[in-house]
This record gives structure tokens, sequence and C-alpha cells, in this order.
């Protein structure tokens, strides 16, 4: 529920693809508990859906790696993966994407794993081989800070009663240099609300957007997430 798991899986996979140790304490992450019915419904009209995603990407010395929620472009194949199915997708230098999926959550896939490592250690410990002899090494990159990251945003603002949100929502993005790529006034049968998503830009200067709508007259509700527009 909060992404504890997610972590832990991504600073795994992380660690094993640039060989730097990752500690999940240091991974950002965010759970699902804010999301609503109604961001699921927003999220189709736009042609997306929503999933819990764990993401890491280098760049020369600094990684990006973070855990939250995201709108994923509905045709793409992480949009696909439900219930107890998990999938990894990993971009390689000449092999293109490569995608892996299966079970990741019950008793019986879980134990398969369990099992499945313990056979494997046994074997290495028989055979006298080292269990992981490629080297990790304890520094030598610099994890992204979410204030720095550049991605595209969901917003979703509601409205009290009678209240006209969008220019004072526009005006105040357009302060910070926030690009508003479509804008939705809708309502159906509750308070008006405001969808929105941008272009791409900078996280901190979302926030500080954020913080800013929450405080004027009119505003009822902020909801952002953030949007991955992955390859199908």
């Amino acid at each position: 529920v909060d992404g504890t798991d997610a972590a832990s899986k991504i600073a795994i996979l992380a660690t094993q693809a640039w060989g730097v140790a990752i500690s999940p304490q240091l991974v950002y992450r965010e759970g699902i508990s804010s999301v609503q019915a109604r961001d699921f419904t927003c999220a189709r009209r736009l042609g997306y859906t929503i999933k819990l995603l764990a993401t890491a990407r280098r760049f020369g010395d600094l990684l990006d790696i973070r855990v939250h929620l995201a709108l994923v472009p509905a045709t793409a194949q992480l949009a696909a993966v439900d219930d107890v199915m998990n999938a990894v997708a990993v971009d390689t230098d000449l092999a293109g994407r490569l995608f892996f999926h299966g079970q990741g959550a019950g008793s019986l896939p879980t134990s398969s794993a369990v099992v499945g490592d313990l056979i494997q250690i046994a074997r290495d410990i028989v055979q006298h081989r080292p269990a992981d002899p490629r080297h990790i090494r304890a520094g030598g990159i610099s994890l992204l800070p979410i204030s720095d990251l550049e991605t595209r945003y969901y917003l979703r603002l509601g409205a009290t009663h009678g209240a006209d949100i969008l220019p004072v929502a526009s005006a105040v993005l357009g302060e910070l240099g926030i690009l508003i790529d479509s804008a939705v006034a809708q309502s159906d049968g509750a308070p008006s609300e405001v969808v929105l998503t941008t272009h791409t830009t900078r996280e901190s200067s979302v926030q500080s957007a954020l913080a800013t709508l929450r405080g004027l007259d009119g505003v009822a509700s902020v909801q952002m997430l953030r949007i991955e527009d992955l390859a199908a």
C-alpha cells in the first residue's frame, strides 16, 4: 500500500543493473492511498490507466529511482498488468526493450521463488561457487532528488460551487513557467472540477503550484499524479 515492497524490488534491480549498492531507504516512495476512483475515470478519458510504478533510469553518474502512482498509456504493455501479476520492462542497448511478466504475489508464487533461491544457494555452496561473483561498489553514483525530476503531470482540481477555477489555475501555472497541454472542465452532478495535463516540467515547479492552489478560495481539492508516456 505504501510502496515499500516496490521500493525494495527496484533497489535490488538497480543494484544488479549498475553494480552500485542502492538502499531501499534512499528510494523516493509514494503509496496508493491518495488515489481516488475519480482519477481512474479521468485517466481513461485521457487514454491512460493508473499503475504503481517502480522506475530506475541512469544518466551518467546520476540515478533516477522512484516509486509512485503514474498515468500510463492504455496501449502500453504495463497497462495490462493486473491482479497478482507483476511485470518488469528493461531497456537495453542492443536488444531493445525486454518485457518479463508473471505472478508476483500469493503464497504459491512467493514460496516457489523462495525455494528456488534456497536451491541455488545450496548448489553454490556444494560447488564452492561465489553466490554473486559480480563486484558491487558502495558508492560512485548520486540519486536524482525528486524535486529535480522532469516529466509530465496530471492535475485534478475540485471547485466549490459556482467557482470558475480554470483561469486562476492557468495563471498560477503560467507564473511558474508550467505549460498546459490539455484542460477539461467537467461536472458529473458533483461540484465542478478541472482536469489538466502539462507539458514536461520540473517537479519543484509543480509542487510550488500545488501549494499555491491549495490556499486559494474556490479550490476545494487538488490531486496530482505524474505521467509516464511509455511506448506501446
